[in-house]
């Protein structure tokens, strides 16, 4: 229900003001003067005032003035009532914000349209300022809401920009490193290459523009490499593996891949390295061949100091045994015997130094240490060569290493014996037993020789033996030489030692 402030002197005008307005059920209020109307305005809040304009003690105008003035009611419509005389002031009544007036005497239709009229003009203000008032709330709201997400997506663009940039910088450095390295780098995304470098269009033949957008499988040679690939294609590492590579002259070449997975933000793709293994395979098969000839040379050896030492001893020893049994003469019988044994006490010896030269007795009683000072005493009396061993060991390690180690120092001596004239060899023989590895230093101060070329002949074949035997052992070798500088061999190789 609507609550109207009715301030008006006039009695009879009060009674038809009400009884207009009770009809039309109104809530009425009344006030006989303007400091009345403005207390009892300021308590209940009306939602319309009717104001007289000619009131003792404050006229309308004045009370106009202070209910506008006041935060509490200067949103209250205010209609005037007034005879239509030269007092009354229009502009002046609009100016202090009335919105309307009635003319006395008052007409009841006129009265009850332009109250209603303005009842529901000061609503619709009130819910166009209520709704205003939300608009505002949910626009500044939003606008807080969109300023927050400005300042989330501006710092997303930041970090985006920072990871792209970071990125870059890196694939820049990645490609920087793929393209100073020599093993051929490979960038794919399910078989499709991305990028590769320059190792790998020379090792494949084909330039940049002609592999990349091109699918992998194209330049796989065997359909057993193509599967092999395809079942590790998924993979996030891959560990090195063989494949063979169609170049583009049509050769194929076998290839050593190894390929990592590589997320980020943005992709996945894979990263492989691939080594060409040519030279590799040859130099396997090089050494492969030089072990077997090695080894025939030594079948051979050992084959002629059998025939050469034993052979004749047995010889004779078979002839003696036709004469024994040709004669009865006990003198000659007696002469046989001891010629015979003689011959037989020869053979057993030579049989026991060829073994020994093959598995020497020392190094398999007593160790590496023993068996190499046993070696140098035996020679030292025919060679002019001043021999020093340092060993910090004595206790016995792996067997095969024993003998390995054994037969690379023997071997050395025996190159240095026969071609570098020398006067000076020093071996040095180290164990440690926390790291538990083993390293050897062999050098002389003979007239050195030219590694590559002697590798390459026929006296190479006990250097590449060595390289063997020391491949074997997984360990590392530096072997340093030249005309006029002696050799200076440096081997190392882990062991399980035995205590």
């Amino acid at each position: 229900m609507k609550t109207i402030l009715l301030i008006e002197d006039n009695k009879t005008i009060i009674d038809l003001i009400v009884n207009v307005l009770y009809e039309r059920e109104y809530k009425v209020s009344i006030a006989v003067n303007g400091i009345q109307g403005i207390k009892i305005a300021q308590r209940i809040i009306p939602d319309l005032i009717l104001l007289d304009i000619l009131m003792p003690e404050m006229d309308g105008y004045e009370t106009c003035r202070i209910l506008k003035e006041s935060e509490l009611t200067n949103k209250i419509p205010v209609i005037f009532l007034s005879a239509l005389t030269k007092s009354f002031n229009k502009v002046k009544a609009f100016q202090l914000g009335a919105v309307d007036f009635i003319s006395k005497p008052i007409d009841v239709e006129e009265l009850w349209v332009r109250v209603n009229t303005h009842l529901t003009i000061s609503s619709l203000q009130r819910e166009l300022e209520e709704m205003n008032e939300k608009l505002e709330e949910k626009v500044a709201t939003r606008t807080k809401e969109l300023q927050e997400l400005n300042l989330h997506l501006q710092a997303f663009i930041e970090e985006l920009f920072q990871k792209t940039r970071a990125l870059k910088e890196s694939e820049e450095r990645f490609m920087l490193l793929a393209e100073l390295t020599f093993e051929g780098i490979l960038i794919h995304k399910n078989g499709i290459i991305m990028d590769l470098n320059k190792s790998l269009e020379k090792m494949s033949g084909y330039a940049r523009e002609e592999l990349v957008g091109k699918n992998l499988f194209d330049f796989i040679a065997s359909e057993k490499s193509k599967k092999l690939i395809e079942s590790k294609l998924n993979l996030k590492y891959t560990a090195p593996y063989e494949i063979e590579l169609q170049r583009n002259d049509g050769t194929i070449i076998p290839v050593e891949i190894e390929a990592v997975q590589i997320v980020s933000n943005l992709d996945n793709f894979k990263v492989a390295a691939l080594r060409d293994l040519t030279e590799r395979k040859e130099s396997e098969k090089k050494i492969l061949n030089a072990v077997i000839e090695a080894e025939e040379k030594e079948r051979e050896r050992f084959s002629r100091e059998l025939h050469d030492g034993i052979g004749p001893l047995l010889s004779t020893l078979k002839m003696y045994f036709q004469w024994l049994c040709d004669t009865q003469d006990p003198e000659k019988i007696a002469t046989i015997l001891k010629n015979g044994q003689e011959n037989l006490e020869e053979a057993i010896s030579a049989v026991g130094e060829i073994s020994n030269n093959i598995s020497p007795r020392t190094l398999n009683s007593f160790g590496l240490k023993a068996a190499l000072r046993t070696f140098l005493g035996r020679i030292k009396h025919l060679e002019k060569v001043q021999m020093e061993l340092d060993c910090n060991f004595s206790e016995r390690i792996d067997q095969n290493i024993e003998v390995t180690v054994y037969r690379i120092i023997t071997e050395l001596i025996n190159n240095t014996l026969k071609y570098a004239d020398a006067s000076q060899i020093k071996i040095l023989i180290h164990l440690d037993w926390e790291t538990e590895k083993l390293f050897v230093n062999y050098t002389d101060n003979g007239k050195g020789f030219d590694f590559e070329k002697i590798l390459t002949s026929n006296r190479g074949l006990g250097l590449v033996n060595i390289q063997q035997r020391i491949k074997i052992l997984g360990g590392r070798l530096d072997f340093k030489t030249g005309l006029g500088i002696g050799i200076d061999v440096k081997f190392e190789c882990k062991l399980k030692q035995k205590r």
